[in-house]
């Protein structure tokens, strides 16, 4: 079960998790899609996915106003909880199952991001090796399993290879956040298509994500460790991702949403059935 989190960083201070404004037994279409929309764990977790593409775009339509240049939206966050799916479709990994062409209600939305009086918006500045970092973090788990930490992406495109050492960090999180030893699987990342130098340590990017990653509850070191340092705070404490999604459905509808290459992964990171 997914740990609360009331608080983004205790230690730095940070506002309260917004309330999620709306109505989670509302029937009233929030938007639309025009495609089927895979909610499965295995590929939400482990790959580039359509509805990952749609929650990424969101957040950084969100934040763009506030100079976010990249989001990153963790695959964990997508599920299929009840009432609108069976009670135990969740934890037997959402096989099989999507968002269907047509209308999205608020209340299947909620099921699908059941977290939403939890995951507020923050935006953190990471410098080049620190969204390599985050990234290593991201694709760590891979073949052997999909992840929650895995990132889906918005503003970026990025390349790993799963035949090289993953990022190692301590078991302990979040209590202590700490790398062990760092990843080598992130071979490039491009922001806006241009790639950026890895080793680079000054540069920043105005990254946008939810909460619950900036806080490194699901491990993510680097950032964590940034947005402690930076006392990042959500930029409106009305922003959650439920609250963006829903938004973004709505002056997008229908979505159509087509996988554009936004991450590139070898063979060797095939998710292992």
């Amino acid at each position: 079960m997914r740990h609360s989190h009331g608080l983004l960083i205790a230690a730095a201070g940070l506002a309260a998790c917004p309330i999620w404004n709306g109505n989670q037994d509302d029937e009233e279409p929030v938007g639309s899609t025009a495609v089927a929309l895979p909610l499965d764990k295995s590929i939400n977790r482990s790959q580039e996915s359509l509805f990952g593409d749609l929650g990424a775009d969101a957040y950084l339509t969100a934040a763009e106003e506030e100079g976010a240049t990249i989001a990153l939206f963790n695959g964990g966050s997508i599920r299929c909880e009840a009432p609108s799916f069976a009670t135990d479709a969740d934890d037997n990994g959402c096989v099989g199952l999507s968002i269907a062409a047509g209308n999205i209600d608020r209340l299947l939305l909620s099921d699908v991001l059941p977290f939403e009086s939890e995951d507020d918006l923050v935006i953190v500045e990471l410098t080049a090796v620190q969204l390599k970092s985050t990234l290593e973090r991201s694709v760590s788990a891979l073949p052997l399993k999909g992840s929650g930490w895995f990132m889906q992406v918005s503003g970026i495109t990025y390349s790993a290879d799963c035949s090289q050492p993953a990022q190692v960090i301590d078991p302990s999180y979040p209590g202590v956040l700490q790398i062990v030893s760092e990843g080598s699987r992130i071979t490039s990342i491009d922001v806006r298509g241009t790639p950026i130098d890895l080793t680079d340590s000054t540069s920043t990017y105005a990254i946008v994500t939810n909460s619950f990653e900036a806080q490194g509850t699901d491990g993510h070191v680097a950032m964590a460790l940034a947005c402690q340092q930076q006392q990042c705070q959500p930029f409106d404490p009305n922003v959650s991702d439920y609250v963006e999604i829903a938004s973004y459905l709505g002056s997008h509808e229908p979505v159509d949403p087509t996988l554009q290459g936004r991450i590139t992964l070898s063979p060797s990171c095939q998710l292992q059935q």
